[in-house]
C-alpha cells in the first residue's frame, strides 16, 4: 500500500495532476483514503528534505528512495541518518511520519478475533 501510494504521488506531480485526489482513489482500495492529505504531505516534506524529486522503482522492486522513506516510516526516529540536513528539516520530517504513523494505526480495521490490541 506505500509503494502503491508514493507511485501514485509522483506519477501525479509528475503529470501535473492534483495528488490529493489521485491519493484519495488510490487509497480508497484499501479504505484509508483519509490518509491522502498527510501522505501529501510527507512526500512534499521528504521531497524537500532531499532536495531533488523522489526516484520510484519499477513493478514489485523499490527503489532506494522508497526504501528509505518505508524505513523511515517503520523507524521515525531513523530520519537524521538518511536524508535530513538540519534540525528544522529533521523535526519537520520526523513530525510528518509520526503523524501518518498514528493515522495509520487509528485507521486501520483490527478482525474482530484478533485480540492483539486487548488491554
Amino acid at each position: 500500500m506505500i509503494v502503491e501510494a508514493i507511485r501514485c504521488w509522483e506519477a501525479a506531480k509528475k503529470s501535473g495532476l492534483a495528488r490529493q485526489p489521485r491519493l484519495y482513489q488510490t487509497l480508497a482500495d484499501y479504505r484509508l483514503e483519509i490518509l491522502a492529505p498527510a501522505f501529501d504531505s510527507l512526500m512534499t516534506i521528504f521531497e524537500a528534505a532531499m532536495k531533488r524529486p523522489i526516484i520510484v522503482g519499477t513493478d514489485c522492486y523499490p527503489s532506494a528512495d522508497e526504501s528509505v522513506l518505508i524505513g523511515m516510516l517503520a523507524e521515525p526516529g531513523n530520519a537524521e541518518n538518511h536524508v535530513c540536513r538540519s534540525e528544522e528539516e529533521l523535526a519537520l520530517l520526523v513530525c510528518a511520519l509520526r503523524s501518518i504513523r498514528l493515522m495509520i494505526d487509528c485507521t486501520v480495521t483490527v478482525a474482530p478475533d484478533d485480540h492483539r490490541y486487548e488491554n
